[in-house]
């Protein structure tokens, strides 16, 4: 006999369901409470009624993906709601009751590589509903449906590729995860992944030897994460000089205020910043009196180390004015905003 509580959560999860007709906007936090609600009612109910879990939790995530189709979620608060919330409390609700393993692993290929793009989740937190059988199934359609697949831009699609890469993961063979990342070798981030396992398995030299290869590939945004595990992995090794190289040449190249922030922690670290400062504001003078655009960076150097009296040397090797896209000057070169300390603009 179901309990009151099951068909209360029941109840909740109806009220996920949200269709076409809904105007994308509205009720949007409301729908976000509700996500939550259920979440937290399922994570109460595997204290006391773990057998019922799994299917409650895998028919609101189903709900909350088909709701996600037509509801404007531009902020990502419902999508990380899903991910974070009802994938995790769903993976919880197997580990505590493994369902039909088998059925398991045709789920999460489905979802994975059926769906509209989401949910994200990772294989490591199915590894022990999944078991030997259930892996040994998702392997088996991943690689039928690798046969079928037609190639995205050159490379496995996305889906399979992901897949192939967790089971990889799951099965604590290092040698075998590193061989399958580095199948696509298209960014930095996967680079990044490979240099974590390595790590992580400590074998610091490989981790060192695969960030090198990949410092100069795909967007800035993974190179920096990459380049701060190299720079890690240096310091760590006591190679200081090469770890301090790696932060001024890049440096040198886009001289920018997070990569003096970068340099300049990689120098304090090492003891050299009082000794490099200098050198390195002068380096973004430099690039200022070339170009106008890096006179932000400059300027909020300066602001943030709490250092104005530069402020005449900075206007003199600066223009009066600084050309903008609009076609207007901007008065910022010549006449800076009064400098704030860290305290002022943190609380502002």
């Amino acid at each position: 006999m179901v309990s009151a509580e099951v068909e209360r959560v029941r109840r909740l999860i109806d009220g996920l369901r949200r269709g076409r007709r809904t105007h994308p906007q509205h009720g949007r936090r409301e729908y976000s409470r509700q996500v939550r609600e259920v979440a937290a009612a399922c994570e109460a109910l595997i204290e006391t009624e773990p057998a019922c879990v799994p299917a409650l939790a895998r028919r609101a995530v189903e709900s909350v993906t088909t709701a996600l189709m037509y509801l404007d979620d531009s902020s990502g608060v419902v999508g990380s709601d899903l991910h974070v919330l009802m994938m995790a409390v769903h993976a919880r609700a197997c580990a505590a009751a493994p369902p039909d393993p088998k059925w398991l692993a045709s789920w999460l290929a489905k979802l994975r590589l059926d769906g509209p793009g989401w949910p994200d989740f990772e294989l490591r937190d199915y590894a022990a509903a999944l078991g030997q059988k259930g892996r040994a199934e998702l392997a088996r359609i991943v690689d039928e449906r690798a046969k079928a697949a037609q190639p995205e831009f050159g490379r496995t699609p996305f889906g399979i590729r992901i897949l192939r890469e967790q089971l990889a993961e799951v099965t604590g063979d290092v040698d075998h995860y590193v061989a399958v990342l580095a199948e696509d070798l298209h960014s930095a981030s996967q680079y990044l992944k490979i240099v974590d396992a390595l790590r992580n398995a400590g074998r610091a030299s490989d981790a060192e030897h695969w960030a090198q290869r990949g410092l100069d590939i795909g967007n800035p945004i993974d190179q920096a994460k990459l380049r701060n595990a190299y720079v890690e992995l240096l310091l760590e090794r006591g190679a200081t000089e090469e770890a301090l190289s790696v932060r001024r040449r890049h440096f040198d190249q886009h001289p920018t205020a997070p990569h003096y922030s970068d340099l300049r922690r990689t120098a304090e670290h090492t003891g050299d910043w009082g000794s490099l400062r200098d050198e390195a504001l002068q380096r973004l003078h430099h690039a200022t009196a070339q170009r106008p655009a890096f006179a932000d960076h400059l300027v909020g150097v300066l602001l943030d180390e709490g250092n104005w009296t530069r402020r005449g040397e900075w206007r003199s090797t600066t223009p009066t004015t600084c050309p903008n896209p609009a076609g207007t000057n901007s008065s910022i070169c010549a006449n800076p905003r009064t400098p704030k300390t860290r305290s002022d603009r943190g609380s502002g």
